[in-house]
Parts: C-alpha cells; structure tokens; sequence
C-alpha cells in the first residue's frame, strides 16, 4: 500500500527538517494502563475481523475527520503556533503544548501493539490473529489500509510503541528504544545492569545510531520510548532498593564504587562511623568488598534516596545525550 497521497505529499515536502526527539517516560502504573488499554482495542479488532462487523472502509480519510484535524492529526481550530515542519513542545499561557509540523496543536491519542501479525501461540505453533489477517485480507497492505481509516474514525492519530513498521509513513509514530533493556536490564526479574560502566554509554550510542539516525529527518516521528517500566526500587519483582542491589557487586566495579560513595555522603564522609554501623574495619577496601545487608533507618534510607538519585540521573543523562547526538 502507498502512502496516503495527501499526508505522503506533506511528509515528502518536509522530509528535509530535523524532526524534534520527545523523549517519553511512564510510570509502570500508567504503562500498566496503557497496555490494558491496547489490548482492549486489539480484542475489537481482532473479533470485528473474525464475524466481518467492520464498517465500510474507503481509502479516502472519514470526513468528520479531515473536518476536524489535519493530516498530522493537529487539530484544526488550534493551530497558529510556528510551522517548523516537525513536531515540538511549546508553552504558551503557561500551558505545554505538542506541535505538530504545520503549526496545530497535537493531542496525542495512541495505541500500543498495533501489529497484523498477533501474538504466538506456543499450543498452536502460530498466531492465529496473523493466520486470520492473511485468510481475510490476503495481504498485510489491505490491512494497513483499513487498520489506518480505523484507527484515525476512532479518534486516533499517534502509533504507540511496538508497532508495525508499515504504519510510520501513514500516520504520527513513537519508537521504543530499550536502552536499558538492551544492555542487560530483566524486565521480569528486575535485574538492573551497572550502568555507570563506560560501556553502557558507547552502548547508547551505538543504539541511538542504529534507531534514530534514520529517522532524524521524519516529520511523522512524535518520538522515542527509552525503555519500559524500569525498576527504580520495591516492586513486584524485588523487595529490594537499588542501593542494595549494587553493594553485591564486584570491588572494582564503577557500580559499587557509586554505591559506596552514596553511602559515604549519606554519613557525611564519616568512615569510621560508617564502618561501625556495619561492623566493618574502617577502611575503603573492607566497605567496597562489603556484599552484606545494609540496615534499614537513619543515614542508610537517605544512602538510598542518594544513590537512586544519581542512578536515575546518569542513566537519562547517557540515553538522551546519546539520542540528541543521532536525532538532534
């Protein structure tokens, strides 16, 4: 399936302006929605296809649509803001704003997992929604096809992370980097990487390059998921803080040495009071090779507070310098 000509025409007319990169963060209560959300939304279409309840579908955009929103999804009664042939953030009258490329304000309405070819099976030994789209349609351009006129009649008009490709030359797109998650970060453990290891930022690097160079120049890129639900401390998958987690690490590693030096600042330098509370001989090699517990209370929960502090810090420092530096 070609592009839509209207919005291919815009798309082509602005493909020489550097897109805008909006770096994007849930909490994973909110990511927690969202996905319920999607899958809400995939369900529907995944039964409107099985009993053929689909409306009739032209290529031609719903006109209620094109009444009210651009071919960007801007809508139409918003717009005078700077035409900068990219999305980007404004604040006016104390209010952020999205902009889309031809000056309108853009309210992001997106879906996650937008995808003909479903999810595997294990039992079956294939996707039976990806079986059902290719039985129906026969191909996946006729399902992009309908999948986009669907999409925008239902008020939507931004494709959310783990999408299919096909979709981002029809209509606002986000991309889902997994910076973290490509260098070592369990999502269903909560293993949390040393990422105050030099590697990590070469591994950044390397990764902006490979995802966002080639998309710098695209006027329908609204922009780019660093990772997803991240453990930041307690959660589901381990009770314990970060600061915990990096005083098990080896002596020599950049992560232990950021541990022990939260705790150094949380006991205001003191090491041998520091040593005491752990029962340690005061000196620095007794607390990097420490691995033990650390107590709960006082000076300790500040350490912690500390150190996840620069952990979040120096982590989206890394991420998005290294996305600047590739998509600026």
């Amino acid at each position: 399936m070609k592009p839509n000509p209207g919005l291919g025409g815009v798309v082509q007319g602005l493909s020489a302006v550097r897109s805008f990169t909006n770096v994007t963060r849930l909490t994973a209560s909110k990511a927690l929605t969202l996905v319920l959300a999607a899958l809400t939304v995939v369900a529907i279409v995944h039964m409107a296809d099985q009993h053929g309840l689909r409306p009739e579908c032209s290529p031609q955009l719903p006109r209620l649509w094109l009444d009210r929103y651009n071919l960007f999804g801007g809508h139409r009664g918003m717009c005078g803001f700077e035409q900068r042939g990219y999305f980007y953030i404004v604040k006016q009258d104390e209010r952020w704003w999205l902009v889309d490329p031809l000056g309108c304000a853009f309210i992001s309405k997106g879906v996650n997992h937008i995808s003909p070819h479903g999810d595997y099976a294990p039992s079956l030994g294939y996707s039976p929604y990806e079986r059902a789209i290719k039985a129906k349609y026969g191909n996946f351009d006729a399902w992009l096809e309908v999948t986009v006129i669907r999409l925008r009649s239902w008020g939507f008009n931004t494709v959310g992370s783990w999408s299919y490709e096909g979709l981002f030359s029809q209509m606002p797109y986000t991309v889902f980097l997994g910076v973290m998650a490509s260098y070592g970060f369990d999502w269903v453990t909560g293993r949390v990487p040393d990422i105050f290891d030099p590697s990590f930022e070469s591994h950044a690097d390397r990764l902006a390059a490979e995802k966002c160079s080639p998309r710098a120049r695209d006027p329908l890129l609204l922009g780019y998921f660093l990772d997803n639900e991240l453990r930041w401390g307690p959660d589901w998958r381990s009770p314990r803080h970060l600061l915990d987690d990096f005083m098990m690490l080896p002596p020599a590693s950049p992560g232990k040495r950021a541990a022990v030096e939260a705790l150094l600042k949380a006991f205001g330098g003191n090491l041998e009071r520091l040593s005491r509370e752990l029962g340690l001989v005061a000196s620095m090699e007794a607390l990097l090779n420490y691995t033990g517990q650390l107590p709960s209370g006082g000076a300790f929960d500040e350490a912690r507070r500390i150190f996840l502090r620069r952990f979040a810090e120096s982590y989206f420092s890394v991420a998005v310098r290294a996305v600047r530096r590739h998509d600026p």
